[in-house]
């Protein structure tokens, strides 16, 4: 027998949700009489099931078929009448009919508004008041910019911050400025006090400056706040994309509206731009989301598919948040004296390094999972909590690829070398400006003391170029280029045992440890012996950014080509 799931599970199932019902003490239950819509397969699944039968039957619904916010006693039939002849007509025509009666959307920066609520909790943890609410969140539409595709399995904070940072970057960067800018004004202003020392001893210039860390923490308060700020500063985001987001796109509580959102998602990926897979691990593993790509490149033959890891933006928020605290303890270090025994303060200070080292490993691990889970991908293991909707799913994809075997090796093959082509898991330039920005920051702290004291401008010029761009932003950035490479190319433990992989951590630490110290020394003793030595040492670091990113980017592309001539 096949059961079907209650009206009010439906979409955040559908959409691969993460039920919390199945946690909950299992009660009696009265039998549902339930409306299940089956095909009646051929024998050969070359063919498209067309043939519709309508059972009615019995069940005891267990838990898994009780919403955990509301758990229905009363009779429900599923599907409706309505939707049981809009479902005949679909599966006997091209499943992409289009309803323009509900067809809504929602811009990518309301979504991400008041924190990312709509995306940090699943409907089904959510009371009937408020899943009802997310319907006015949407507004009518008559196409989709970008058709959001993910599973409820993988927390929304982490989809939060991937969507911000694809979207608000160049905004984070306005906030670094606004706020870098905001504690030099202050500074100069005598608002904001310089309590500490430093000794600085240059060609042109000797003596003690007065520090404090108020560009540093400036600009970190203003990256955060200008990433958190980003979907209510519209003039420097892309124009106003609208989506479709499954909870605000498809209603939450009117069964018959929501059985034709289900139902209809084909006529959805039809009229959208841009497919966006927000790729997690579990993805794959989700029946819907294998549908949504299948019907969206049988609908779109041309149409734009890009996959967006979210393993990506996590470990640029990590190192975003290590390099702060990492620069924030050199320099309370200096504050504290410490510059004297130099090596061991860089030694302390460095340390949480090793953390992110190890964190980026395991972060990157994901990576490999998206690889095995295209390469090897099954459609019998995607899993469906129906019957109905699998021989939905199924016969769909039968109607457009021939066979389930050949939707197989189309996802193996063609679509997992499309969605590599396009670079997904690179880390955009944006990204690197932002991580740079922490460290040049750091370094208005001695350019800010510099000025203050009124030192020769040529000593401010030696260090603005030696010690800001040639070491905290070409040097760092090299550096960081390598370590990232490394930690992808060793992020498999080559040896068993947990201690002999945080030992493979330590060993890509200490790489990272040599070559920033090497930096740090060759920029300090180029700034402060002249001007003409600082530009070279920025020079020469200069080059070595460039073809950090020159390489990479030149054997990818060559690649590209390569598979694109294949």
């Amino acid at each position: 027998p096949k059961t079907a799931l209650s009206a009010k599970d439906c979409v955040a199932c559908a959409m691969g949700s993460n039920t919390s019902c199945c946690n909950e003490e299992k009660a009696d239950v009265p039998p549902v009489e339930v409306t299940a819509v089956t095909h009646e397969m051929t024998e050969s699944e070359e063919e498209p099931a067309t043939d519709i039968a309508l059972e009615v039957l019995t069940v005891k619904p267990t838990a898994e078929h009780v919403s955990s916010a509301s758990a229905e006693r009363s009779e429900l039939k599923f599907p409706s009448e309505a939707s049981r002849l809009r479902l005949e007509s679909i599966v006997n025509t091209d499943h992409f009919e289009v309803d323009q009666e509900i067809i809504r959307g929602i811009s990518l920066s309301k979504s991400l508004q008041w924190g990312g609520r709509l995306w940090r909790r699943s409907p089904l943890d959510m009371t009937e008041q408020e899943r009802q609410n997310l319907w006015n969140h949407s507004t009518p539409a008559d196409h989709f910019d970008v058709f959001l595709s993910h599973t409820w399995l993988t927390p929304g904070r982490r989809k939060v911050v991937s969507l911000l940072l694809q979207s608000g970057w160049k905004v984070a960067l306005l906030g670094w400025f606004c706020g870098v800018g905001l504690a030099e004004i202050l500074i100069f202003s005598e608002i904001l006090p310089l309590p500490f020392t430093l000794e600085v001893d240059m060609f042109a210039f000797k003596g003690t400056v007065s520090f404090a860390f108020w560009p540093m923490l400036g600009g970190f308060l203003g990256v955060l706040s200008g990433l958190i700020l980003s979907p209510y500063i519209r003039p420097l985001v892309p124009r106003k994309q609208i989506c479709f987001l499954d909870v605000v796109s498809i209603h939450q509580t009117d069964q018959e509206l929501m059985e034709r959102g289900i139902y209809g998602l084909g006529g959805f990926l039809s009229v959208s731009k841009e497919l966006r897979v927000l790729w997690s691990s579990p993805y794959l593993s989700r029946l819907w989301c294998v549908f949504e790509l299948a019907a969206y490149r049988s609908a779109c033959p041309e149409g734009k598919i890009t996959l967006k890891p979210l393993f990506v933006e996590m470990g640029i928020l990590y190192l975003m948040f290590g390099i702060y605290f990492v620069a924030f303890l050199f320099w309370i270090g200096i504050a504290l004296r410490l510059e004297q025994e130099f090596l061991v303060l860089e030694m302390l200070a460095l340390t949480p390094v090793l953390v992110m080292v190890h964190l980026l490993r395991e972060n990157i691990k994901e990576k490999f999972k998206l690889l095995s889970d295209l390469k090897d991908f099954d459609l019998e293991q995607a899993f469906c909590r129906t019957e109905f909707d699998r021989n939905f799913v199924h016969s769909s994809i039968v109607k457009w690829y021939g066979s389930k075997e050949a939707f197989m090796r189309y996802v193996r093959g063609p679509l997992r070398e499309e969605l590599l082509i396009q670079g997904a898991t690179h880390v955009p330039f944006g990204y690197y400006m932002i991580l740079s920005s922490c460290t040049f920051a750091a370094s208005m702290n001695t350019v800010t003391a510099l000025v203050k004291a009124g030192a020769p401008i040529p000593c401010i010029v030696s260090e603005l170029l030696g010690s800001s761009f040639g070491f905290y932003v070409f040097w760092f950035l090299f550096v960081l280029k390598l370590t990232m490479f490394l930690t992808e190319r060793f992020a498999v433990p080559r040896w068993p045992g947990k201690l002999m992989n945080y030992g493979q951590s330590f060993m890509l630490f200490m790489l990272f440890f040599v070559l920033y110290s090497m930096g740090f020394y060759a920029a300090d003793n180029a700034y402060k012996w002249s001007l003409e030595a600082s530009t070279m040492w920025t020079i020469f670091s200069f080059a070595c950014f460039l073809m950090s990113f020159i390489i990479p980017r030149f054997v990818f592309h060559v690649k590209r080509a390569m598979a694109g001539a294949l």
